[in-house]
């Protein structure tokens, strides 16, 4: 639940003003986005948004950005799933009329987790980024960034409940930060 909710906020548009009565409506083009020190997302949030904008990267650029995680090549390994899932992802093949769909839809975000989750349990990837020891490291190789004081916050939630063992924790962190929006929307 706590990874839903962890992956739902990851989504919320910071350009979004939901204080109007007929619903969620985005603030006029000419609104600045927050500024970039206030980027943070809060973990909890009962205010109601549309995700209908929102638009997964290409299969085949998740897997890329995947494959170059761990070194490997695109059809390493830990990425067979990912590769036999690639048209449940939305992955074009014109060959045969099947056009690129990125609409963010539940049934995609369900099949990504379900791709992630044995990449994220390989051995390949937990002998590089042993996690949670290694969470900084992990978070600059997938965002290209630093580990930020908003980041560390979500993570604590994670590493702090005591129910979870080391090796559930590794798996959670890796599934959230490679299932949020960050990583793989557009």
């Amino acid at each position: 639940m706590l990874l839903f909710v962890y992956l739902l906020n990851s989504c919320i548009p910071q350009g979004f003003n939901s204080s109007n009565s007929g619903g969620v409506t985005p603030n006029p083009p000419t609104d600045p986005l927050p500024p970039a020190e206030d980027n943070s997302v809060p973990l909890l949030s009962t205010s109601s948004f549309s995700i209908e904008h929102l638009a997964f990267q290409s299969p085949e650029l998740l897997q890329n950005k995947l494959s170059k995680l761990l070194d490997l090549p695109l059809n390493g390994a830990p990425l067979n799933t990912f590769v036999n899932k690639l048209d449940q992802l939305g992955a074009h093949d014109f060959s045969i009329g099947v056009r690129e769909e990125s609409a963010y839809v539940s049934e995609r975000v369900f099949t990504l987790l379900s791709v992630l989750k044995p990449f994220c349990e390989s051995t390949e990837f937990r002998s590089k980024f042993n996690l949670p020891t290694a969470l900084s490291a992990f978070v600059e190789q997938a965002y290209g960034r630093s580990l930020q004081a908003s980041d560390q916050d979500i993570f604590n939630s994670i590493l702090n409940e005591a129910s979870f063992s080391t090796q559930d924790k590794s798996l959670l962190l890796c599934l959230s930060v490679l299932s949020s929006g960050e990583f793989v929307l557009k």
